[in-house]
């Protein structure tokens, strides 16, 4: 896996997450009790299962953000931000949705960011955020790897990671805000097939993916799309 950065930089980051929560332009959604133990529910899976190379850090924090634009991103700390046109537009169901947080857990708990400093001036916008936690392709393309071995310990679908990757890639447009200049991930997604293809042999048809999800993610997306 790539390899994290020094501390000192992660207090830098940290900072800049809580000046991006005070910032103008950030409106933030407010999860019911409910919603926040659902995601409480993933996480606690996905780290519990996966504990030799998922240190809990922190206390979990989601952040849903009001706005139409998709995007997503953690900060150090197992702090994680997702924007409510992503849930209500682009998670259709749980397994998506579950592969989506796995790839920032990564990120959040083994440190795995970008090293790019930026001036202190009372506010950040969501695209300097998403340009402070973007990383490079070649991490990319291995993070994807571990995703979807972190699910499949987990005893998620990790064929659901596969679709995710799919989707934005279909959508390159849409997702431009969220991966800059270079949306496509012909090459992201190319490569975790070829992976999958060699670890486990065979490609799961996406209908045989994409079942039933659980009454807690019916009720979050609900929430959602209500007013």
């Amino acid at each position: 896996m790539v390899n994290s950065y020094p501390e000192d930089y992660v207090e830098h980051l940290t900072l800049q997450g809580k000046t991006y929560l005070t910032s103008p332009e950030t409106k933030i959604y407010k999860l019911s009790k409910e919603n926040k133990a659902y995601f409480k529910s993933i996480y606690k899976k996905i780290v519990e299962n996966n504990e030799l190379i998922l240190p809990q850090k922190g206390n979990l924090e989601v952040k849903i953000i009001q706005s139409d634009i998709p995007f997503y991103f953690s900060l150090p700390g197992a702090k994680f931000f997702f924007s409510r046109g992503l849930l209500k537009n682009y998670i259709k169901n749980e397994g998506v949705l579950v592969a989506c947080f796995s790839y920032e857990i990564l990120k959040s708990l083994r440190l795995l960011y970008p090293k790019k400093v930026t001036f202190p001036k009372g506010y950040i916008r969501t695209e300097e955020m998403l340009s402070l936690t973007r990383l490079p392709l070649k991490a990319r393309v291995e993070l994807h790897k571990w995703a979807f071995n972190i699910l499949k310990r987990s005893n998620f679908d990790p064929y659901g990671y596969l679709i995710w990757l799919q989707i934005q890639n279909k959508n390159p447009l849409d997702f431009s805000f969220q991966h800059g200049h270079n949306s496509r991930m012909i090459r992201e997604e190319y490569s975790l097939k070829n992976y999958i293809l060699k670890e486990v042999g065979y490609l799961k048809k996406r209908q045989l993916v994409e079942k039933n999800s659980s009454r807690e993610f019916y009720s979050l997306i609900r929430s959602l799309t209500k007013s």
